[in-house]
């Protein structure tokens, strides 16, 4: 069995079982392959993973239930799943992620999943099919006040806008560099899926971390910052590049990213509006005082 390093997190097919320290994220096939996994990997199990049809599998829905668990909806029409599995699903509460494509379903998606405080993520690897959905999504996200549950990563970006640090496109999309792998069906080794359906990978299991390390692909990504400036990339030039730091395009030099780009700078005028209000409501409290209490 293939050993990673204890502080790494290794999303993995379940019929791939890896020894060591690390964390898994397991993507599960058989509700029969849930019993295992929870014996093999005990606390090291970070979560589940389910995708696509799997998410109409009752069986497999209750196996998991006790379980964090990440579903992929990719084409799925939530409405359409049958009550029994929403009430399965809903039982999850905090611990289920949807992760949603951005199409002309996500506001629809959006709002029913977070209506059962489902938490939901929208896939940034994925290109956007309707960008009137995605901006809706984002206004939905900014102004509807019954809203409680978080919609990532729009809600970690605001946060990182708001206080100049925090979590990048690279950390909220779990590829962080030296944390994060990713093992394929047939063995090989990458960063996430899309670098491996790209064809571009570290390895396979039959290689060490160390070999991984003198990868090709690895030493561009971890030096992916360089590698833009000598190359000149479009990217050193966007406003956004503190927050995105060239992931969107990582893959692909002429990857659509423009609507992200309008994305992000509405999130920016959302921080810069809510500082000012809260500005302004500081000096309402300063002229409130009497004299004797406001600041010299």
């Amino acid at each position: 069995m293939h050993v990673f390093p204890k502080n790494t997190l290794v999303n993995t097919p379940c019929e791939t079982m890896l020894d060591g320290e690390c964390s898994v994220s397991v993507r599960i096939s058989t509700p029969d392959s849930v019993p295992r996994i929870r014996e093999f990997y005990g606390k090291r199990l970070f979560n589940l993973e389910i995708e696509g049809e799997l998410i109409k599998d009752i069986d497999l829905i209750r196996a998991i239930d006790v379980n964090r668990v990440r579903i992929i909806l990719g084409d799925i029409n939530i409405l359409e799943v049958e009550g029994r599995l929403i009430e399965a699903l809903q039982k999850m509460g905090a611990q289920s992620v949807f992760e949603i494509n951005p199409d002309k379903k996500l506001l629809r998606n959006i709002n029913f999943l977070t209506g059962l405080d489902i938490l939901v993520h929208i896939d940034m690897t994925k290109p956007v099919q309707d960008e009137n959905a995605l901006l809706q999504a984002v206004d939905f996200y900014l102004h509807n006040p019954m809203l409680r549950t978080p919609i990532e990563p729009i809600h970690n970006l605001l946060v990182t806008m708001n206080r100049r640090r925090g979590r990048t496109l690279w950390s909220t999309e779990l590829e962080n560099v030296k944390t994060n792998f990713y093992v394929s069906d047939q063995g090989e080794v990458s960063l996430s899926s899309r670098w491996i359906e790209n064809d571009m990978k570290y390895g396979t299991l039959d290689d060490s971390v160390k070999d991984f390390m003198k990868s090709e692909l690895y030493n561009k990504l971890a030096t992916l910052k360089e590698e833009m400036f000598r190359s000149k990339s479009s990217c050193v030039f966007c406003g956004n590049l503190d927050v995105c730091k060239g992931f969107l395009r990582a893959i692909d030099s002429e990857w659509p990213c423009d609507i992200w780009k309008k994305v992000f700078n509405i999130l920016q005028g959302a921080v810069r509006e809510g500082k000012d209000l809260l500005r302004k409501i500081d000096q309402q409290k300063e002229l409130a005082k009497s004299p004797d209490e406001q600041v010299t």
